[in-house]
């Protein structure tokens, strides 16, 4: 399980300010544990937070800045590396169990990618044959990806045991580690986070988690998905010089194009970090709330909108809550997950309800008691 998720309505002292998050993990769940302790934190810690007053939007901008200063705190090693490392194994884990989790979960997708990335790279080579060449952009895409297909292609078991190969990939690795080392926090996550505060609720999101609210049983969309295929999304990572492959996936590996961590898409220093491949950087999305219409928010991972509509949430949610008023929101989470997302089997699923599930539903005005 590599989601987390916070859950504070009584965050400020001096402001009646609630924050409610859902963080998504991949490649690794360090990333979104982390965020799910400490963004609440992090958060109160912004200079602007306290003094913002009624001002919504002044509150985006702190949430904002937060996303951001995680990806500083991943950064700096020193700081954060010790709790990192206890969370990637997980509680009640060794570290030797939670790598063969990992290997076994990570080895077909990686298969998969480099399947479609091979693919990609034979279109553009016939692509280039046919109309007699390549523009410069198109030559640095294509170059770009026969990096990573290279990255994610296995060895040749034969030139292992070749020592003048062996001597020139090491000094090749060597020479990309000096000019571009790796950054020690591997993995990422997806957040989407709300706060509520004087009337209105404040919505950030990076990647492709959602936020609804139902009023009066109809959804209103608090958050749109970023996917790398989207017009400004795919301009973004080609200028940072990244690509989107054929199969929508960010240099072939990630199918999200915002997220808190990743940093080995966040190197270029000449970049503003709303610029890089991948950017923590959130919309802000603003909504006053109507004490007579509004009944509760839906904050959930794509696990749980790969199977339902937002309005097809809402109505679950929404049914359940008004059939029985004294149902807990945790039992009714729990209820839908079991038997209206989870696919009963993997055979045929096309991997809808059988991704990591996370759902939170937040109670608006009294509704339903």
């Amino acid at each position: 399980m590599e989601d987390a998720h916070v859950c504070e309505p009584n965050l400020s002292d001096s402001h009646d300010t609630a924050l409610y998050g859902v963080f998504d993990g991949h490649c690794g769940a360090e990333v979104a544990r982390y965020v799910g302790r400490h963004i609440s934190s992090v958060l109160k810690k912004d200079p602007r937070f306290e003094s913002s007053g009624k001002d919504p939007k002044e509150i985006g901008q702190c949430i904002r800045r937060t996303f951001h200063k995680l990806d500083e705190i991943f950064e700096d090693y020193d700081t954060c590396g010790e709790e990192i490392e206890t969370l990637k194994n997980g509680a009640g884990k060794d570290k030797k169990e939670s790598s063969q989790e990992d290997e076994e979960t990570d080895k077909a997708d990686v298969e998969t990618r480099r399947l479609a990335l091979q693919n990609s790279v034979t279109s553009d080579l016939e692509s280039a044959k046919r109309k007699g060449g390549l523009s410069q952009q198109e030559a640095m895409q294509l170059m770009l990806k026969m990096m990573c297909l290279e990255k994610l292609t296995p060895k040749n078991k034969s030139a292992e045991h070749d020592d003048d190969d062996d001597d020139e990939d090491e000094d090749g690795d060597d020479e990309v580690s000096v000019t571009t080392p790796l950054p020690k926090v591997q993995a990422g996550c997806t957040s989407v986070v709300v706060a509520i505060r004087n009337g209105y609720v404040i919505t950030a999101n990076a990647g492709d988690s959602r936020a609804v609210l139902s009023r009066a049983g109809k959804a209103v969309a608090l958050s749109w998905d970023h996917k790398p295929q989207s017009e400004i999304e795919s301009s973004r990572i080609k200028n940072a010089g990244g690509f989107v492959s054929e199969n929508g996936r960010v240099n072939g590996n990630l199918n999200l194009s915002r997220s808190i961590g990743d940093l080995k898409y966040k190197v270029d220093k000449s970049l503003k970090r709303e610029e890089q491949i991948i950017t923590a950087e959130p919309d802000i999305h603003i909504e006053k709330l109507d004490t007579e219409k509004d009944e509760f928010l839906i904050l959930a991972c794509d696990g749980i909108w790969d199977v339902l509509t937002r309005q097809e949430a809402v109505d679950e949610v929404r049914k359940r809550i008004l059939a029985d008023r004294k149902a807990k929101l945790s039992d009714i989470c729990s209820d839908i997950l079991k038997n209206v997302c989870l696919a009963e089997t993997t055979q045929g699923s096309m991997g809808k309800g059988c991704d990591n599930m996370t759902l939170m539903v937040v109670r608006l005005n009294g509704f339903g008691l």
